[in-house]
C-alpha cells in the first residue's frame, strides 16, 4: 500500500452498479454533470437536481462519499483528476493473451505486442 495514496471510485462502474435498478439517459446526464462539477456550490446545485429526479440515487451517492467520485471534492494537491479507469481496463484487455503466462514470457509477449503496435503506428504516420 502506498502511503498517502488517494482512493477513488470509477464513475463508470459506479453508474453501472446503479443503472441495473434505475435506467435513463437523463439520470446518466445529471450524474456526469455532478461528477465534473469543479466547485462545491456547483456540486450542491447539481446534486439537488439529481435528488429531485431520483432520491434513491442521490442517497446512494452520498453514502459513497463525495470525495471518492466527484471532482469538486478531490484533494487539490493531487496531480490528476481521472474519473474512470478505462485506461487500465483497455490495457488489461490488450494483454489478455499474455496475462496468465510466467513473468518472463508475459514481458516478452508485451514487448512484442508493443513493437508491432509502434511499427504499425509509424507506418500509418508516414503514409499521411
Amino acid at each position: 500500500m502506498v502511503l498517502n495514496a488517494e482512493m477513488r471510485f470509477c464513475v463508470r462502474h459506479l453508474y453501472g452498479n446503479f443503472r441495473n435498478q434505475w435506467r435513463g439517459l437523463k439520470l446518466k446526464s445529471i450524474l456526469w454533470k455532478v461528477v465534473i462539477a469543479c466547485g462545491k456550490e456547483d456540486y450542491e446545485e447539481r446534486m439537488k437536481l439529481l435528488e429531485k429526479e431520483c432520491k434513491a440515487w442521490h442517497a446512494y451517492l452520498l453514502l459513497a462519499g463525495k470525495e471518492m467520485w466527484t471532482r469538486s471534492h478531490f484533494l487539490t494537491n493531487r496531480k490528476f483528476d481521472l474519473l474512470c479507469n478505462n485506461i487500465c481496463e483497455a490495457w488489461n484487455k490488450y494483454i489478455l493473451e499474455a496475462r496468465d503466462k510466467p513473468v518472463i514470457t508475459l514481458l516478452e509477449m508485451i514487448k512484442k505486442m508493443m513493437i508491432i503496435r509502434f511499427q504499425t503506428e509509424r507506418i500509418l504516420a508516414e503514409a499521411h
